[in-house]
């Protein structure tokens, strides 16, 4: 990651030649000198410059995009991706198994269905399907 280059630094009787970083960090990432390493920018911020990452840029109005319903934003900020069938997008943050009685037919959904009267999903959790009862069993829905 960092590497040195060379700056100068005063001492009561010269000017010394210490190693200042040469930066180098993910998209969507700066670089912390209080950390010594590459940090994801902040909600709301963005930085595309990978050679030498300072500081992140507050995201203008129309830099910064939400992510249609059904998807997730990627952990450093750069894409969307969608969640699949037997989950949904929780704040655009997170994909979430269905819950018991819903289900999530296809990927990219941001809630799941209720289940209706006489089927259910044949899982507790994260179901794609909704099929009627077995014969002798009901279910009110």
């Amino acid at each position: 990651m960092p590497t040195s280059s060379p700056t100068s630094v005063p001492t009561t009787e010269t000017w010394l030649t210490t190693p200042a970083p040469s930066l180098g960090c993910s998209t969507g990432q700066f670089y912390d000198e209080v950390a010594g390493s590459c940090v994801v920018c902040p909600e709301g911020a963005f930085n595309n410059d990978t050679q030498a990452p300072s500081n992140c840029e507050q995201c203008a109005s129309s830099a910064c995009a939400k992510c249609p319903d059904g998807a997730i934003v990627s952990e450093d900020r750069t894409e969307c991706t969608f969640c699949s069938a037997g989950y949904f997008s929780y704040n655009s943050t997170t994909c979430v198994a269905c819950p018991l009685s819903t289900y999530a037919p296809t990927p990219r959904v941001d809630a799941c269905i209720q289940c209706p009267g006489g089927f259910a999903p044949g899982v507790p959790l994260a179901a794609t399907s909704c099929p009627p009862c077995e014969a002798g069993k009901y279910t009110s829905g």
